[in-house]
């Protein structure tokens, strides 16, 4: 079996016209490839996510310094899974938590020993989704979080079997290495009592696993938005989503200040979600689990960032008193 290269793999996806690409849009994590918007026949964009895998004697360098066997392996593990989830559940997606269309993906030579892995999809740009934000208004905030919130419960009774058994791309089990770089203090010593409080929650749905504010994409026109790069996607409670997004968003003072309103909107939106799906009857009981446990989400990242980037702004007062309260409880 030869070798695809990009042109190939778009040109058996639409054969009898030219493709071409017009640019790259983004390196991946790591340089481990990049995402290109390709062009069919001058009229119809797509987005091709191409990722080439490195030799592990040969491991490209992280930009905080972790790298190796382990990282590598966590990688192709979620370029793995984010291919899974466009195949097989992208489609349970509605308006209210816009996804790209899928339109091929596939693994090279295979999903047990890839070399290369590509995903071909909708370019959101083309679909009016075309402006980003690094600091926004609060309202496209709420847009966010909207999307979350159908998100959260579109697959709250969904069996997502073949994807990561737990979602989030910080979550302990995957963050040994992380782990072990910690101080020796009081989170480290209950950091595995609170992993397994999260994993014990009876109520889980699928998370993005990513929700930063960089992965949405917002249709200001008509007030929408959509949600990209699924590779750390699985299961767990859905405020582990919104605790990052809220965090990805706000820091120092103001993140205390505006944390409180957003987590209200959330379960307001997330009420009327599941109201709209017909699931309203078990709301209540899902809501009282989440709320319980929404300290433990802001301790469990913060406990991954104490190993991986032990001054990053993201370590804030407000995640402090959020630790401390989940470490009281445990």
């Amino acid at each position: 079996m030869s070798r695809p290269n990009a042109l190939s793999i778009i040109n058996a996806e639409f054969p009898n016209q030219s493709a071409k690409k017009i640019a790259k849009v983004q390196s991946l994590w790591s340089n481990y490839g990049e995402i290109s918007r390709y062009i069919i026949d001058e009229t119809h964009p797509i987005i091709l996510k191409w990722v080439e895998l490195p030799v592990l004697d040969n491991l490209r360098d992280h930009p905080r310094g972790w790298s190796g066997q382990t990282s590598n392996a966590r990688k192709i593990s979620s370029y793995i899974n984010e291919q899974r989830f466009y195949k097989d559940f992208a489609r349970n997606c509605s308006e209210h938590c816009y996804c790209p269309k899928h339109i091929t993906s596939h693994c090279f030579p295979s999903e047990s020993d890839p070399a290369l892995i590509w995903l071909l999809m909708e370019d959101l740009d083309a679909a009016g989704f075309d402006k980003r934000y690094t600091l926004a208004p609060i309202e496209k905030v709420k847009e966010c979080i909207d999307w979350l919130a159908y998100f959260h419960a579109s697959f709250i009774d969904v069996s997502t079997e073949n994807l990561w058994k737990t979602g989030t791309y910080w979550h302990l089990q995957t963050r040994l290495d992380e782990f072990d770089a910690m101080p020796d203090d009081t989170l480290k010593q209950h950091a595995f009592a609170i992993d397994q409080k999260l994993n014990d929650a009876k109520y889980k749905t699928l998370l993005h696993g990513d929700a930063k504010l960089a992965n949405f994409c917002f249709d200001v026109k008509n007030h929408r938005v959509a949600a990209v790069d699924f590779q750390y996607t699985g299961r767990g409670i859905g405020v582990r989503d919104l605790c990052y997004l809220i965090g990805s968003c706000y820091y120092g003072n103001e993140l205390a200040l505006r944390e409180s309103e957003l987590k209200e909107y959330y379960f307001t939106q997330f009420e009327r979600a599941m109201t709209t799906l017909n699931k309203g009857h078990v709301t209540k009981s899902i809501v009282d689990e989440w709320l319980h446990l929404y300290p433990f989400c802001w301790a469990d990242f913060e406990r991954f960032l104490r190993g991986w980037a032990p001054n990053h702004n993201k370590l804030s007062g407000f995640s402090k008193e959020m630790t401390d309260l989940a470490i009281g409880a445990c």
